[in-house]
């Protein structure tokens, strides 16, 4: 039996579908390597949510293997996020993203939750940081439509 979906609900399943998880493979940096290319992950996630908002994937990438300090590549990271555009594609006009908690582990680790709100839909966004020298690196970024998903408190 064939059940018809709205298109609500065919949205809602795809970005449900989609967490995206990019992670930075093999073991974390040292600090004594170089200090990391970011000065504050939080900054960094709300610049990220804001071109993920205008719908600009490319330049998040880009953004991400930057902020990465190159420890990951961009076709890794065009491919862990590559149903990310698509589904931008569906919901419309982005609004201004909002920013919703930054919880710090230490002084080294730092997760950063984002919302970003569409026409049609809303999607949760986390980054996560490591202290890096005397700046950052961004080692984990994810998004999905529930915020179970994206481990928000």
């Amino acid at each position: 039996m064939m059940v018809a979906m709205s298109a609500g609900q065919r949205r809602s399943r795809a970005f449900g579908a989609a967490l995206a998880v990019a992670t930075l493979a093999g073991p974390t940096p040292s600090a004594a390597v170089e200090d990391g290319p970011i000065a504050d992950p939080k900054i960094w996630c709300g610049d990220a949510a804001n071109l993920i908002t205008d719908k600009d994937t490319e330049k998040f990438i880009d953004s991400f293997v930057f902020a990465s300090g190159h420890l990951v590549d961009r076709p890794s990271v065009a491919q862990a996020f590559a149903a990310l555009a698509p589904a931008l594609t569906q919901e419309g006009a982005g609004l201004p993203p909002e920013f919703l908690l930054e919880k710090n582990y230490g002084v080294s680790f730092s997760r950063v939750w984002f919302l970003l709100q569409f026409e049609k839909g809303i999607l949760f966004l986390r980054c996560e940081g490591a202290k890096r020298g005397k700046s950052w690196i961004i080692i984990s970024v994810s998004y999905d439509s529930a915020s179970a998903n994206i481990d928000l408190p």
